[in-house]
């Protein structure tokens, strides 16, 4: 998934936790046809806001934080998922920093490029 996406090496910590959530919702031997989520919970998660790895995304500016002149919703790209809601990490490439939210609309054919 790293190099697949020609992420920048600062991320690879995301990229392992990434992983390890998506192995976390895969069906195991060990646990007897399960996953290790309805092993443990004793339910079947939803996986339907699972989205492309990397892939352009935009997250909504509230009014507040933004001038008259400023982008309202700057591009980004995905990079993981939040372990304690269902909110998504993402990058934001203005400022080259990660923040979890919920508010994203994700573009799936989207390319992306740090510049």
């Amino acid at each position: 998934m790293f190099h697949e996406k020609n992420l920048p090496k600062m991320l690879w910590v995301e990229v392992a936790h990434t992983i390890v959530f998506l192995q976390n919702g895969l069906l195991k031997r060990t646990v007897k046809d399960h996953t290790p989520h309805k092993a443990w919970y004793d339910y079947k998660p939803s996986l339907n806001f699972l989205k492309i790895f990397g892939c352009l995304c935009f997250t909504h500016v509230p009014q507040n934080k933004y001038d008259k002149l400023d982008k309202r919703a700057p591009s980004c790209f995905s990079i993981g998922y939040s372990i304690i809601n269902k909110s998504y990490k993402i990058f934001q490439l203005q400022t080259r920093s990660m923040v979890v939210v919920i508010n994203v609309h994700f573009i799936k054919d989207g390319g992306w490029e740090l510049g």
